[in-house]
């Protein structure tokens, strides 16, 4: 069995362990745990923080910014703007899986994020595990059992029956690769 790797904080989870994983935006409403939360990646060696809120969360850029200068860490921030209801097109969640794999088979870390209670890290969280060989179904049932602990504010499951919808229906649009690139299972 391979070994656990710890979270960066409380409010996340592993999509792929070591390899993806989500949660809340690391932005809050104190300037030190927004450090904290930014730290903690970068003390974990994330890549790449893809925030799919609707528009850039601009919140903590500035402190992204000094951490990641002060670190000296080679962190990327790609915002990807989602409609407000978090319903993008099969091409917009495909690009967005493809930028997740790219990152992955350059030995990257992806963090994803969007604002609370939007949906749109559970939706994107399972098409990626429905991309990589598990059913809608399994994808839905582990993104649950993975923020099983995580306080409701910062749940990120999907939200609408059109993401539900989406998921049910994205093995058509984006069969699963066969065999997976990650050779995984999901862990928490």
């Amino acid at each position: 069995m391979s070994k656990q790797i710890a979270l960066p904080f409380p409010e996340s989870w592993w999509i792929i362990q070591a390899r993806v994983l989500a949660g809340c935006t690391p932005a809050a409403h104190l300037d030190s745990t927004t450090n904290d939360r930014i730290a903690a990646l970068i003390n974990l060696n994330v890549t790449l923080i893809i925030d799919l809120s609707p528009t850039a969360d601009t919140s903590y850029t500035r402190i992204f910014n000094q951490l990641k200068q002060q670190q000296k860490s080679p962190i990327r921030y790609l915002p990807i703007d989602l409609n407000t209801k978090c319903i993008p097109s099969s091409s917009k969640v495909k690009s967005i899986l493809d930028t997740i794999d790219k990152e992955v088979a350059n030995q990257g870390l992806v963090y994803i994020h969007c604002k609370a209670l939007r949906g749109c890290t559970g939706l994107i969280s399972a098409c990626y595990l429905i991309r990589n060989n598990h059913t809608p179904e399994q994808a839905i049932q582990y993104i649950g059992s993975a923020q099983a602990s995580i306080p409701p504010q910062y749940n990120t499951m999907p939200r609408t029956y059109a993401q539900f919808n989406l998921i049910h229906d994205w093995p058509q649009y984006d069969p699963p690769k066969i065999p997976s690139p990650l050779k995984t299972t999901p862990t928490k």
